[in-house]
């Protein structure tokens, strides 16, 4: 056996950019996904978080007497964001676009919706940039909410900087048993238009931190009425916002 001590390498920390659908049809659309909340608020959480697509990984192996050159790019950029966030208030738009999350394929249980958030040009440098694209696993979390091949992070960043959205997922717990009318009310609030707001950045472990309300915000008033009387203003329904392009198809990830 080897009298060599044990080379120490420093834990890689990862972190996450996360919204909350704090518009009140909004909320409610991703509720009525959930089992336990359809019609049933309060068996949820009182904030419904989008997460991106992708973690930050916050890598200090260069750590040299004391100092890491990638831990001060993160805390630049987490920096940015604290900034960008206004506390909390400013709001981004959603695309009227999403894509079914499943586990294993077309027979598994829903686990989730793949979403687009979109940014503002003046804010694209702020969010789109290092550190967010320097993760190792950047090309296989976002490039399944993109189309086209997988290029690398750079070729991404400008395809994104370009496009100007961020893919963001909202994580089911236990899904409705048949979510397809789900999917077509949450669809149709896309259409109509919808936001997402509290930005910021969380740790993505323990849960309890990453599920924290930072924000302590009031609780939205989860009656469902507040989709209900959307959609009898206005009725747009998803199945005309759809194609049958490859785009609109479910996602299926296997269960690795």
């Amino acid at each position: 056996m080897s009298n060599m001590p044990p080379r120490n390498t420093p834990e890689t920390h990862t972190q996450e950019l996360r919204f909350t659908a704090r518009e009140p049809a909004l909320d409610e659309a991703l509720a009525m996904l959930e089992r336990d909340g359809e019609r049933r608020s309060e068996h949820l959480p009182k904030n419904l978080f989008l997460f991106a697509a992708k973690r930050i990984a916050i890598d200090q192996t260069d750590m040299i007497d004391g100092y890491s050159k990638n831990y001060s790019r993160f805390t630049q950029y987490q920096q940015a964001v604290g900034y960008l966030t206004n506390h909390g208030l400013r709001r981004f738009k959603l695309d009227s676009w999403m894509k079914e999350l499943r586990l294993g394929g077309p027979e598994k249980s829903l686990m989730g919706v793949g979403l687009r958030l979109r940014v503002e040009p003046q804010h694209v440098d702020s969010l789109l940039t290092d550190p967010f694209y320097e993760a190792e696993n950047y090309r296989r979390e976002v490039s399944l909410l993109q189309d086209g091949p997988t290029h690398s992070s750079y070729d991404v960043l400008w395809k994104d900087q370009g496009a100007a959205y961020i893919p963001v997922r909202y994580e089911i717990g236990k899904a409705v048993d048949d979510p397809a009318e789900a999917l077509e009310r949450l669809g149709a609030v896309l259409a109509l238009g919808t936001w997402a707001s509290q930005l910021r950045m969380v740790p993505s472990y323990p849960r309890s931190a990453r599920y924290a309300d930072i924000d302590h915000a009031e609780p939205l008033d989860r009656t469902y009425q507040h989709i209900d009387d959307r959609f009898a203003a206005e009725i747009v329904p998803f199945s005309a916002q759809r194609t049958a392009s490859d785009d609109e198809k479910p996602l299926y990830i296997d269960d690795d």
